[in-house]
């Protein structure tokens, strides 16, 4: 018995060993933002502790409030999982720890790239809290000669499997803002689909945008009302603007001219973008300016992305109103049993 014990270990160690040589860069990268998230959720305060520290803050106040409001309802009404998302929120000591996330895409098409992740699958970015290793991939892919961008990500998910901290900086953003983002992540805690992140981040996204209109509706404050749509009618410019020219970039890749060609005329359109985001002012200029460059710069990889997160809207808006009669409740329900969650 003890010699076959024996042997199991040393098979075990010698599977561990190999399987650390195969994959040693996943390895190195999950423990290297395990040390990241690690650093935050132990340096996070509990919200009560955040509305004690901040009695005299009637801003932080009202919106640390606003948070536990929207978790309240986000369990009780749409039955989101939300035990172990944004319980402590995160007040950096320097702004050197923050989440980047970089995502790919071909010059030619809208094929993203993936990276593969244990447990969830496949995904189309790649979050980093090292800028060194953030660096490094960024000259990675640009050597494949890929489309590539960089995003500030203010909120993320673990899927409930380990606290999730909410990052400070999501409470400069305004309540419906922060209200989109409390039900995204708890959408993703609540239901998630290894390996399909377009369903996963259309999914998150549309259940945000519209339970956050069901939080306002039940809370009713014109002021907030007001400031929510405005914000979706400026949303709904940009994605009409950049589906636009997606749709029109879709045209030019699968057309019979030479790469050289599909290059030139992909610069003119992206340019056209540019030039209708300034003309139809969504941003006060700054802002434009900032996002017209990353545009330019990144190409395909932000048309990817929107059509990563936006781009089963319209099948879910058709399947609340005509078969759940506008019930998100309902609705959540019937996805959870049809992935087994429940």
């Amino acid at each position: 018995m003890k010699s076959f014990f024996k042997r199991f270990f040393i098979f075990l160690f010698l599977l561990i060993l190999v399987f650390s040589c195969i994959y040693h860069d996943m390895l190195s990268y999950l423990l290297s933002q395990g040390r990241g998230q690690l650093k935050i959720i132990t340096e996070a305060v509990s919200i009560e502790s955040a509305i004690n520290e901040h009695q005299n803050d009637s801003l932080i106040l009202h919106k640390l409030k606003l948070l536990k409001d929207v978790k309240n309802f986000a369990h009780s009404q749409l039955l989101f999982k939300t035990n172990n998302t944004f319980n402590k929120i995160y007040f950096p000591k320097s702004d050197t720890m923050q989440l980047m996330v970089i995502n790919a895409c071909a010059p030619l098409s809208f094929e993203a790239y993936t990276w593969d992740y244990p447990i969830i699958g496949k995904a189309p970015y790649k979050g980093f809290f090292n800028q060194q290793r953030l660096k490094q991939e960024y000259q990675n892919l640009k050597s494949k000669n890929l489309d590539v961008d960089v995003g500030h990500v203010e909120a993320w998910s673990t899927l409930g499997i380990i606290s999730n901290p909410m990052m400070f900086t999501v409470l400069e953003n305004s309540d419906d803002e922060i209200t989109e983002t409390i039900l995204h992540e708890c959408a993703h805690a609540t239901l998630f689909i290894p390996g399909d992140s377009e369903f996963n981040e259309s999914f998150a996204q549309f259940i945000g945008e519209k339970g956050a209109e069901i939080f306002f509706q039940k809370n009713p404050q014109n002021d907030r009302m007001k400031e929510k749509l405005q914000r979706k009618e400026r949303q709904e410019i940009l994605k009409k603007i950049l589906f636009d020219s997606a749709q029109q970039l879709e045209k030019v890749y699968a057309s019979h001219c030479s790469d050289e060609e599909k290059l030139r005329k992909k610069k003119q359109i992206i340019r056209g973008c540019c030039e209708c985001l300034f003309q139809r002012k969504i941003y006060v200029i700054e802002r434009t300016k900032r996002f017209a460059l990353r545009l330019m710069k990144s190409g395909n990889a932000i048309f990817s992305a929107y059509k990563t997160y936006h781009s089963k809207r319209f099948n879910f808006e058709q399947e609340l109103r005509l078969k759940y009669h506008n019930d998100l409740q309902k609705m959540m329900t019937a996805y959870k049993k049809s992935y087994s969650i429940e």
